[in-house]
């Protein structure tokens, strides 16, 4: 029982969700935390991720690549700046939408990071169990 007391959560969920904020024509505004977001929108935004990296890998591109690029970074950018109003958002470049989108998958990663750590810790302070003993002898 004492040894349950001093033992830290593996997990910590809390219900109030922490939205980091971005400066936009010198306004703050919030964007979107991943933990806010439904699993449709998590998986949705994993999806065209990897449609960008294709693409981003394939180039020179044709027109309509080019056209498809463009329609996933916006994509990504409302998910990610719904908080931000319509106005704002469509008044940002390609690049700028871009950038926002690699700040949000960094605050993403550095979450998934704590997670493990945490995990780690948890695992390296249980006492480790007897591993099994053989009891065949090697002979016949």
């Amino acid at each position: 029982m004492a040894e349950e007391k001093k033992r830290e959560p593996v997990l910590d969920l809390d219900a109030l969700v922490e939205r980091r904020k971005i400066r936009i024509h010198g306004t703050l505004y919030e964007i979107a935390s991943a933990g806010e977001l439904s699993v449709i929108e998590t998986q949705r935004l994993a999806a065209w991720g990897r449609d960008h990296d294709a693409l981003v890998k394939a180039f020179p591109l044709v027109p309509e690549q080019e056209a498809e690029l463009a329609n996933l970074i916006d994509c990504m950018a409302n998910v990610i700046m719904a908080p931000v109003p319509a106005e704002i958002r469509a008044s940002l470049t390609q690049g700028q939408k871009m950038s926002v989108i690699e700040v949000f998958t960094a605050l993403l990663l550095q979450q998934k990071v704590a997670a493990a750590g945490a995990l780690r810790r948890q695992a390296a302070s249980e006492p480790k169990a007897n591993p099994p003993t053989s009891h065949k002898t090697g002979e016949n």
